[in-house]
């Protein structure tokens, strides 16, 4: 379900968003001849604690690694909301308060800024020529 809602989302801000059968990318978001890969992580608030966690391995059990995706997506599945990270500032787990996930329009301030990260470093633009 998560990878379907951050799919929904990411759509819903101006992307493509197709869901991948990989190991390391959950979703291929496309625009404008670019891509980015997403890992989506999806959890429910714990109890007695205002706060979600992820753990950033990916699911074979290895640290998730930028050379093969760009962005992590965690998903709050109670609330269905989602903040968007870029993976390079990501360690072994993360730890997010509910509220955060409150914050207006936190899904598109999240992804413009993950996405504008990104853009700095991509590596492998889309072209006509691909």
């Amino acid at each position: 379900m998560g990878e379907l809602l951050t799919a929904v989302v990411i759509e819903s801000l101006g992307w493509n968003a197709i869901i991948t059968p990989m190991d390391y990318i959950d979703i291929l978001a496309t625009k404008d001849n670019e891509f980015i890969r997403v890992q989506v992580k999806a959890a429910m608030l714990r109890e007695n604690r205002n706060k979600y966690i992820y753990n950033s391995s990916s699911n074979g059990g290895n640290k998730l690694n930028p050379k093969y995706v760009d962005i992590l997506a965690t998903v709050a599945l109670d609330t269905r909301r989602v903040i968007f990270h870029n993976i390079g500032r990501i360690e072994n787990s993360l730890s997010i308060h509910s509220q955060d996930f409150d914050v207006p329009e936190i899904e598109k301030i999240s992804w413009n800024a993950s996405v504008k990260n990104v853009q700095g470093e991509l590596r492998w633009p889309i072209t006509q020529n691909s």
